[in-house]
């Protein structure tokens, strides 16, 4: 069976920081937002673009970019460079989180980076910017990066519960188990009403082949929160694991229902039916996976491989 990714739900949990007094900004802030939520990241991208184009005024020791753009973008870059440039509008900072953060989903990786490189240059206390970029890291398994990151969104915001579970998805990978934990208990008392704070513990106890304690907590996450897919996903890979094949289709599907670029899930429902003898379903399911990640290929070609041998070794034994 397939591993069960992390990077990209951590990523989508939205602090939006909405604004307060300019009706035209707060109504580009609240479109952008609604459409990275729907998977619309080009309108949510131009819409954050177009907040910072409102809400930035520079200031800088440069008489070529002095309160206003500069034409060449050159000088602008010089004035980032000798941390010149004073904004005084505060949304900036978080247009260019959300910007990033809708780069980041698009797949447009420097992009994103640049942008929350961009807010941490201009609100270096605002903890959305390296807790978005520690993502990012992970992502890219630059897990020392991304430690370092999440250690400062929590030194800014300790109550931050996604911090925790950011963190302790850091640790869960580099094999630190115990601190895993720690980040993700604490994550649970932090936000008590996360669905991804219990979901997240769940994959940890899964992991850790306690499938009793993954059960419960995904079933939480699913009680907190019944339109979140990653704990239907995690369930049917334990139904799956148990050769419950039927419950784990319906688990799998109710989560590709609920986020239709679940790759994971399609690949797991694809494993499903392949066990389940339905190989027109499976191909359909594997197909499906790779065109949302081409990545997954080999860990279904791997999956497959496994069953194959398992089913050789039993009719041996028969």
């Amino acid at each position: 069976m397939l591993k069960l990714s992390s990077g990209i739900v951590i990523f989508l949990l939205s602090i939006n920081l909405w604004a307060q007094k300019s009706p035209s900004v707060k109504d580009l802030e609240k479109s952008g937002s609604q459409s990275l939520t729907r998977g619309d990241v080009d309108s949510a991208i131009a819409d954050f673009t177009k907040v910072i184009e409102l809400t930035s005024r520079l200031e800088t020791k440069s008489r070529a970019i002095r309160n206003e753009f500069a034409e060449s973008s050159t000088a602008v870059e010089d004035a980032i460079a000798r941390d010149a440039i004073t904004v005084v509008d505060p949304r900036t900072a978080a247009a260019y989180v959300n910007r990033g953060r809708a780069y980041f989903v698009k797949g447009e990786i420097g992009k994103a980076l640049d942008d929350f490189d961009q807010a941490i240059l201009i609100s270096p206390y605002m903890s959305d910017s390296y807790f978005y970029r520690g993502t990012t890291f992970f992502h890219q398994k630059k897990y020392d990066l991304a430690l370092a990151d999440f250690e400062r969104a929590i030194r800014i915001s300790p109550s931050r519960f996604e911090a925790y579970v950011a963190r302790g998805l850091v640790r869960l990978d580099r094999g630190d188990t115990v601190a895993a934990f720690e980040n993700f208990n604490f994550a649970v008392k932090a936000g008590p009403k996360s669905a991804v704070a219990f979901y997240y513990r769940g994959e940890a106890h899964r992991r850790a082949g306690d499938l009793k304690r993954a059960l419960a907590d995904f079933e939480r996450s699913m009680k907190l929160d019944a339109q979140f897919g990653f704990p239907f996903q995690g369930r049917g890979y334990i139904n799956l694991e148990n050769g419950a094949v039927d419950a784990a289709i319906k688990d799998f599907t109710t989560a590709v229902l609920l986020n239709p670029r679940l790759a994971e899930a399609y690949a797991n429902r694809g494993v499903a039916y392949y066990v389940s003898g339905k190989q027109a379903e499976a191909q359909a399911d594997f197909d499906r996976a790779c065109a949302l990640d081409p990545t997954m290929r080999a860990d279904i070609d791997e999956s497959l491989r496994i069953i194959q041998q398992k089913s050789r070794i039993s009719k041996i034994e028969s």
